[in-house]
């Protein structure tokens, strides 16, 4: 099978292209610009990727787009109107490329979303594919928009395409918040969630990738929003030691109160960040387990100590 990843330099991108190789399949892993290359898989540079890029050549032959290119992990936002950044980035630029990929025969497009479309928080049940969406930042907006874009255009034509929605996600280099604890964790800083009982859901890279690898060939897959997960939930405090694990350390937990902590945390701006250290995030992965068979590839109770309440069988 032919497959063609944008955003392939990226955490994801890298780790899914090195996974599709290793299952036999040829790789053209498109990037903005030079990058180190991995032996095996076909490189093009297309510099930026927006609404006028040319996708023709790129598309020869190919059965499978995954998109992966997105504006993401911005930890300090600087510019005035982030949406138009986001949007610029992550919304306008799919139409063509769904466009192009339907003129050039692409038998499935596998978009990948975030979480954030269908909120910030849950509340006593988990996050469904079936409920309203409520996109709660600018990068969730221009996510949930390309979604729109890819449904409206797909759904008229002969390509299926498949929209995964996962949580954080997590493993060795991750960006982000999970890079922030990695280096407090090398540096033994103290982290202060050790009295944070929230619960969340989280998505290891290995597993997702394994997903994404379910999905090029599962009928059930098609046309579907499917919420990833490990398929256990953890405590801001449990997810740390597991970051600090797969680092080969042992993490400085200290108990804070969870109230100070997010007083705290306001009240130096960081509303959001108090929001993902602190509150319940839950996805409902039944669809994944029950109806696709995935079985996780990357168990996060048996890797650790903890003993965790599992959601689904893993």
């Amino acid at each position: 099978m032919k497959i063609l990843v944008t955003g392939a330099s990226g955490f994801v991108g890298r780790n899914l292209c090195v996974y599709l190789k290793e299952l036999g399949h040829e790789v053209v892993a498109v990037v903005r610009c030079h990058t180190r290359p991995v032996d095996g898989i076909h490189w093009v540079v297309l510099g930026s990727i927006d609404e006028n890029t040319v996708w023709a050549p790129s598309l020869l032959q190919v059965d499978v787009v995954i998109h992966l290119a997105a504006r993401a992990h911005i930890l300090h936002e600087r510019t005035e109107d982030p949406l138009s950044e986001f949007r610029a980035a992550n919304t306008y630029p799919i139409e063509k490329l769904v466009h192009d990929s339907i003129k050039a025969g692409v038998k499935r497009f596998i978009f990948v979303s975030s979480i954030g479309v269908n909120g910030a928080r849950t509340a006593g049940s988990p996050f469904k594919a079936s409920d309203p969406v409520s996109p709660h930042s600018p990068y969730a907006v221009s996510k949930f928009e390309a979604e729109l874009i890819l449904e409206r255009l797909a759904i008229d034509s002969a390509m299926d395409f498949i929209i995964l929605r996962p949580p954080l996600i997590y493993g060795i280099d991750a960006p982000g918040n999970v890079r922030l604890l990695s280096g407090m964790i090398r540096h033994k800083i103290p982290i202060p969630f050790g009295a944070v009982s929230n619960r969340r859901s989280f998505i290891a890279i290995d597993n997702l990738v394994s997903v994404i690898g379910l999905c090029l060939t599962h009928p059930k897959a098609l046309n579907k929003v499917i919420l990833p997960s490990d398929g256990v939930d953890l405590s801001t405090r449990e997810f740390i030691e597991i970051i600090g694990l797969i680092n080969g350390r042992t993490a400085f937990i200290v108990s804070v109160y969870p109230l100070v902590l997010d007083l705290f945390l306001r009240l130096i701006g960081k509303r959001k960040v108090s929001e993902s250290l602190l509150c319940d995030l839950q996805v409902d992965s039944q669809y994944l387990f029950e109806d696709l068979g995935w079985v996780a590839v990357f168990n996060a109770v048996s890797y650790t100590h903890l003993t965790l309440p599992t959601i689904y069988s893993v």
